[in-house]
């Protein structure tokens, strides 16, 4: 890549770090950070194995995480519902990608008309068989085909997935209907945690992780998108602890016993201040 995709700075591409054998670049004008992806299948990679705690770097258990996981869900649901003052009578389009089981969609279904994508065909299904709106496949024209334009589009934790996310963002700001919302949760590549850890930063996980944003390219990626940033916080969530055991154990290459699945019904407040909520608008 000769060309910053976020800011379009040229020749400011530079080697950082290899990890997991994949070499990391920087853009030293941005701070965008992202992995070699050649060789990499998102749909052989996203499968059920990504949730229940095969991969290493994947979930430990995100089903059986149901509990915990919703009610961080329900806290941005509420929180995305009360910031364009949406009301039950009157429901708005919420298309979330990467819905993964469909626990946000069920959250947000109190206060919008939802539907989502998600690649994992395993987690698909579960949605489908659950009655919720969700097709199988990776963000593209088709898969925003299967539904009418939406007012709020959501990615919790996934547009450091995408092997294009300059593309996506102009996917949804073509699919969004006028003033629409996005509501983005990503690593902050530019916080202090980041910056001092390097390659042992806890969201340094390529090939799982291809992407590493800092504020600085979230603003450029939005004007080169058709968005305007409304927002960047850095909130508290709520994670189970069996995730927060699950990540440490890896760094020892251990992995977390089935006699620990108690653990998945146990969540704490987390905040190291290197995660943001991003609030994008469509401009007119």
């Amino acid at each position: 890549m000769e060309v910053c995709i976020a800011c379009r700075s040229k020749n400011s591409i530079e080697k950082s770090y290899i990890k997991n054998g994949c070499q990391i670049y920087t853009c030293k004008a941005c701070g965008l950070g992202f992995s070699d992806i050649n060789n990499f299948s998102p749909s052989d990679y996203y499968s059920s194995e990504y949730f229940d705690g095969t991969h290493d770097d994947g979930y430990s258990d995100y089903v059986g995480s149901e509990v915990i996981l919703r009610k961080e869900f329900r806290t941005i649901a509420d929180r995305i519902a009360k910031s364009i003052g949406q009301r039950n009578e009157s429901k708005l389009n919420l298309l979330e990608i990467g819905c993964a089981y469909g626990f946000f969609l069920k959250e947000a279904s109190t206060q919008f008309k939802t539907c989502g994508i998600e690649i994992s065909h395993e987690a698909a299904e579960f949605c489908q068989n659950e009655g919720l709106s969700v097709v199988s496949g990776e963000v593209n024209s088709k898969t925003l085909a299967n539904f009418s334009n939406s007012d709020v589009i959501v990615m919790l934790d996934v547009i450091e997935h995408l092997t294009d996310p300059k593309e996506t963002l102009a996917l949804c700001s073509e699919h969004l209907n006028s003033g629409g919302m996005m509501y983005i949760t990503t690593g902050d590549f530019s916080s202090f945690f980041a910056i001092a850890l390097g390659k042992n930063w806890r969201l340094m996980t390529p090939p799982q992780h291809l992407w590493f944003f800092s504020q600085k390219s979230i603003e450029g990626l939005a004007k080169e998108t058709g968005f305007e940033v409304v927002s960047i916080k850095k909130p508290w969530k709520i994670v189970p602890i069996s995730l927060i055991v699950f990540q440490l154990l890896r760094i020892f290459g251990m992995k977390l016993s089935s006699r620990f699945e108690f653990l998945n019904k146990l969540g704490v407040p987390v905040n190291l201040f290197d995660a943001m909520h991003i609030v994008l608008k469509k401009k007119n």
